[in-house]
């Protein structure tokens, strides 16, 4: 067992104001006098004598630690006992010679020897007499002094004056608002929904229920200092809840799946229902149409089967399936039959869009496939969401179905359509889809099925100072004379020149000393790797002719490449190569060979621009920097899917141009690139399955 703790010991002024003694597990406080044990018996706290008025009317009570004391009122003085003081009236005075006058209106007395009180008569003076004796009470005189009765608000302070109650330090002053002392008395100021009562003493709770806009679309329960409504059905509460707001139901997508639906004030309504549904009698959801119960006359060569917003016929006959629309029956000669599947059925090349040549119509159309049929003439494949789609694809695209027990099996599109379906990728196969990987710089078109190239140039700062230009799978960048590119080949930085300009040298075969300020000069390139002008020639600027003839591979901030020389135009670079034995003159006189085309701009003109020479091409034709010459572009492949070219017919190229060839059932119009179908007259009705 564990010894007695001494806490006495421990904390000798654990008791405060007293004496410790130690108890079994405990101790005991024995207090000094003026102070008692507080609530839990564990210290001494100071006895509040005055409480108990022990110096009555006759003065005012001061506390202090462990003891009080009387601050007697004029005409009392303290008599001190033992362990108590009070005030008590005097019994004898004593006076001088000199003239005195009482203070507090007792008696006047003049020039005498100290007597007792006993030998002199006194008169009473009322200093209730006196104007404003008593402020905020009534004075009463009495006996030698007076006294104030106070007015209600007021209490006598320790010189029988009558001060101001600060009623607002009493506990639970104005609950619910906030207290304001005031002289005599006191106010509150009530918080939100809560008011004062009548003698403006306390705060009440405001109703808000009796006003007439409270709760316009719901049920008002007040609560203390504010309420809330209970909204009825249409409405939910506001965020503060104290006031109902429309439910706007037609956000739930799920009301009015065949229709539109309407919101209203509370409600909502329906309208606009799709074919086969009808508006119900409370008008808030489009109900299924029994057309075989309402049309006695439909299918009237098989069983009517009534479906959700439509209908069915069954049961056809042998030789016949049931149509698109299950409304009636049809030959079902395309059951079987492989044929050419298409796709982009949009491209002016659509008739070469063929992705296998054996094809059923439920394995074209219920994979990629975008029509299907012989020798071009296509039928579009159904679209989703059709009943003929739903009819031939019953579990979605790349799924078929083997036979009237409906088991499907996955469509394996790599396998079937081999490479037309990824072209220049790798395609892989997953459950009723594919996936086609490209190599970096492409990514796979799902219209053209193939993966194409990647237009990094689109991006920016790929080039820093200098010019992006997209080649098939990658980028090169190219820099404006005197930058160069760096190591990375994808920054241009600056070449620096002893003197800052450029001076041509050669060798003593010839020297030009300056070249005319009308011919072109700029930076001649060395070597050419990857299709990237490089290793240029430092502080030495030359013509193309020069630079293709005598030091380099490419020329100008575009790296134009240079003819070779098993090109045939030796005959060119023999000319500038004569040209520098003597003097520069007629060094220019071949224009054509400044345009980098020493055959002169053929389909094309040779113009003169700030950089120099080059060649404005025809319509129909195009720059070819590489060559420097105008080449055929073929706008049957060139052209932008968004461009619809050759519409309802065969895009073929031509030299400069291209013509359009309409397909069957279409002839040309006056619109250019676009046939339209031809006219047929109306056939003869029949009747038949």
């Amino acid at each position: 067992m564990l010894a007695d703790i001494d806490k006495c010991s421990l904390t000798p002024s654990i008791c405060g104001p007293g004496q410790c003694v130690s108890v079994q597990t405990s101790y005991t406080c024995y207090c000094d006098p003026g102070y008692k044990l507080n609530g839990l018996q564990t210290t001494c706290i100071d006895v509040n004598e005055c409480e108990d008025d022990p110096c009555g009317e006759k003065g005012h009570c001061a506390n202090s630690y462990g003891s009080y004391t009387c601050q007697c009122f004029s005409g009392f003085s303290l008599l001190m006992t033992q362990n108590k003081k009070t005030c008590q009236g005097s019994n004898a005075f004593y006076y001088c010679r000199h003239q005195l006058l009482a203070v507090y209106g007792f008696f006047k007395v003049l020039n005498f020897l100290p007597v007792t009180v006993h030998e002199i008569n006194f008169t009473d003076i009322n200093e209730c007499a006196i104007p404003n004796k008593c402020p905020n009470g009534v004075c009463v005189n009495t006996e030698g002094s007076f006294t104030c009765e106070c007015k209600n608000g007021f209490t006598k302070n320790w010189r029988g004056q009558c001060e101001d109650i600060n009623e607002c330090q009493a506990a639970g002053m104005c609950a619910n608002g906030r207290c304001v002392n005031t002289e005599g008395s006191f106010i509150c100021t009530c918080n939100h929904g809560y008011q004062t009562t009548a003698r403006n003493n306390s705060c009440q709770d405001v109703n808000e229920c009796l006003l007439p806009d409270a709760c316009p679309h719901g049920t008002c329960v007040n609560l203390p200092g504010s309420h809330r409504c209970r909204c009825y059905t249409g409405y939910q509460s506001s965020p503060d809840g104290k006031g109902c707001e429309d439910v706007d139901e037609c956000a739930h997508h799920s009301l009015c799946v065949e229709g539109v639906c309407v919101n209203t004030a509370g409600s909502f309504t329906c309208t606009q229902c799709e074919v086969g549904y009808r508006l119900s009698e409370d008008r808030q959801r489009c109900e299924d149409v029994d057309e075989c119960l309402i049309l006695s006359m439909l299918c009237p060569q098989s069983g009517c089967t009534n479906t959700e917003g439509s209908y069915s016929c069954m049961n056809c006959d042998p030789g016949y399936r049931l149509s698109s629309d299950r409304h009636t029956c049809e030959a079902a000669s395309d059951e079987g039959q492989r044929k050419e599947c298409y796709y982009n059925l949009n491209d002016a090349n659509l008739c070469e869009n063929v992705l296998s040549h054996n094809a059923t119509k439920q394995e074209c159309c219920c994979t990629v496939g975008a029509g299907w049929g012989d020798n071009c003439e296509i039928h579009p494949c159904p679209v989703k969401g059709q009943a003929e789609y739903d009819w031939l694809c019953p579990r979605g695209s790349g799924l078929l179905s083997q036979n009237v027990l409906f088991i499907f099996t996955d469509v394996d599109e790599c396998e079937m359509f081999g490479p037309e379906i990824c072209k220049n990728g790798i395609c892989s196969n997953y459950y009723s889809t594919f996936s086609c990987f490209c190599r970096n710089g492409y990514y796979y078109d799902n219209i053209r099925m193939a993966c194409v190239d990647h237009d990094e140039c689109k991006e920016e700062n790929l080039c820093e100072r200098g010019t992006c230009v997209n080649t098939d799978g990658s980028f090169n960048c190219f820099c404006s004379p005197p930058l160069v590119l760096d190591g990375t080949q994808r920054n241009c930085i600056s070449i620096n020149n002893t003197d800052g300009e450029f001076t041509i040298s050669v060798s003593n075969e010839g020297v030009h000393e300056g070249l005319d300020e009308d011919v072109h000069t700029d930076i001649c390139w060395q070597q050419v790797k990857q299709e990237i002008c490089s290793d240029p020639m430092v502080g030495i600027p030359t013509t193309y002719t020069e630079c293709c003839c005598l030091y380099g591979v490419a020329w100008g901030s575009q790296c134009a490449f240079c003819p070779k020389k098993t090109s045939g135009n030796k005959k060119s670079c023999l000319y500038a190569e004569c040209s520098f034995v003597g003097r520069n003159e007629g060094f220019e006189g071949l224009r054509a060979e400044e345009c980098g085309i020493l055959n002169g701009c053929e389909n094309g003109r040779c113009v003169r621009v700030r950089e120099g020479y080059t060649c404005d091409c025809f319509d129909g034709y195009e720059l070819d920097l590489s060559k420097m010459a105008c080449i055929d572009i073929n706008e049957c492949k060139d052209i932008s899917d968004s461009v619809e070219l050759c519409k309802n017919g065969i895009c073929s190229n031509t030299e400069g141009s291209y013509k359009c060839t309409c397909l069957p059932g279409f002839v040309a119009s006056s619109k250019p690139h676009e046939c339209i179908p031809e006219v047929q007259p109306p056939a003869p009705h029949a009747e038949g399955k």
